[in-house]
């Protein structure tokens, strides 16, 4: 089936209230991984581009500004759920992660994690994001399809 915007607010309107319960677990190692590849700092801005249901939101440390995007509102709400357990400063915002509107050379980092196969364009994605990092920035790609859990990190 080709991905579209439509089909994913309505396939993860259904996955919102299982996604932790069931799916999540096979995943956790992989964010894990990314999040220590990732490695955010103290005073820098990071955003997170299919937030989902803010499975990575709790690995943040504390003083990290983050922005949190998705598509999905219904995976938004449990995101929020998650906020008064994390330490870092987080904004979550519904939008689509191949056109943000999110300002140009802001971020200094940026982790994709499971987002890049199920947009309708991975491409357009990827290219948004880095449209929003400044220059000497980073990116940590966890592709849902992987090998080993292969994590992708490009500066």
């Amino acid at each position: 089936m080709k991905m579209s915007n439509r089909w994913n607010h309505f396939i993860y309107r259904l996955w919102a209230p299982i996604y932790d319960s069931t799916v999540e677990h096979f995943f956790r190692p992989g964010r894990q991984r990314a999040m220590a590849l990732l490695a955010p700092q103290p005073g820098e801005h990071v955003i997170i581009v299919g937030v989902g249901t803010g499975a990575d939101l709790p690995l943040l440390p504390g003083g990290v500004k983050v922005i949190g995007i998705d598509l999905s509102g219904e995976m938004l709400k449990k995101a929020r759920q998650k906020l008064p357990h994390c330490r870092a400063d987080i904004q979550i915002i519904q939008g689509d992660a191949q056109m943000t509107c999110l300002p140009e050379d802001h971020f200094d980092a940026a982790l994709l994690n499971l987002i890049l196969s199920v947009v309708p364009d991975g491409t357009a994605c990827l290219r948004e994001t880095l449209r929003t990092l400044r220059i000497g920035g980073r990116i940590i790609v966890f592709p849902i399809f992987v090998l080993q859990g292969q994590i992708y990190r490009i500066q």
